[in-house]
């Protein structure tokens, strides 16, 4: 008696949930130096065609085969930005999420957001949930979106969300934050006095990361850190660059008098 599968095969990279693809992402990782990828194949079947492992191992062969190079060619798919996508929730009820109008008047603490989450797989639902908020207003070309109140609110949801979509996202993203390290260079090139500290420096940078900069934005004053995650992106780089080349200056003329005078 034969035996017959039920399977999900994605017809693309729209077809695929984001939780899907962290999950493919995950095995990818953890099996990446195994000489044997056969799991991986088997794993592979299993989590984008909805079947046990079991299931994936007892496919003819043919079968096996031709939709594991259909799933390749997926996966090496490149995807545009998508500014706007629909999903339906359990109830029936279908919402429209759209993509940040101009990343250029996002806010640090958005910025600071997508940067962290974007670092892994593991928390892209989150930084999905930066860009993409449900649409309020609007047209197809011009629309507007609910305003950032933190990835919780959306991250759970955006585990749905097609990996196209995602990827499409993060490549975007990259792009912009690219941009805004060529246009304040000397906010993230090490100073002298960054050399001359060496280790110490670099392990306090580590720890606290973006947390030093607005530190220096709030001038030391925790009540007004709120207040500062709200300010525009462009505006907290120039005035964090303009800071940093104002004290290597300043900590120049110091060693300078110092040595004429020692």
């Amino acid at each position: 008696m034969t035996k017959t599968f039920k399977l999900k095969v994605p017809v693309s990279l729209d077809d695929i949930a984001l939780k899907d693809y962290q999950k493919y992402v995950k095995v990818s990782e953890e099996t990446k130096d195994n000489e044997d990828q056969d799991f991986l194949t088997l794993k592979i079947l299993s989590i984008f065609c909805g079947i046990t492992m079991k299931e994936a191992y007892e496919l003819p062969i043919t079968k096996f085969d031709s939709i594991i190079t259909h799933l390749a060619a997926l996966l090496s798919t490149k995807s545009k930005l998508s500014t706007r996508f629909s999903m339906t929730d359990p109830k029936g009820d279908t919402i429209e999420f759209g993509f940040m109008p101009n990343l250029d008047k996002m806010t640090l603490g958005e910025y600071i957001d997508a940067e962290k989450y974007m670092s892994s797989w593991e928390t892209m639902h989150q930084a999905m949930a930066v860009f993409y908020r449900p649409i309020i207003s609007g047209n197809k070309d011009f629309y507007k979106i609910e305003k950032y109140e933190g990835s919780s609110k959306y991250s759970s949801i955006m585990k749905d969300a097609p990996a196209s979509v995602a990827i499409g996202a993060m490549l975007f993203f990259f792009f912009f934050r690219d941009r805004i390290v060529e246009n304040y260079d000397g906010l993230f090139t090490a100073t002298s006095s960054d050399i001359e500290q060496g280790t110490y420096t670099q392990g306090f940078g580590k720890k606290w990361g973006w947390y030093q900069s607005i530190y220096s934005l709030a001038k030391g004053d925790v009540r007004k850190i709120d207040e500062i995650t709200r300010i525009n992106i462009h505006k907290a780089m120039m005035w964090l660059e303009f800071e940093k080349e104002k004290n290597e200056i300043e900590s120049r003329m110091i060693k300078q008098a110092y040595k004429r005078w020692a």
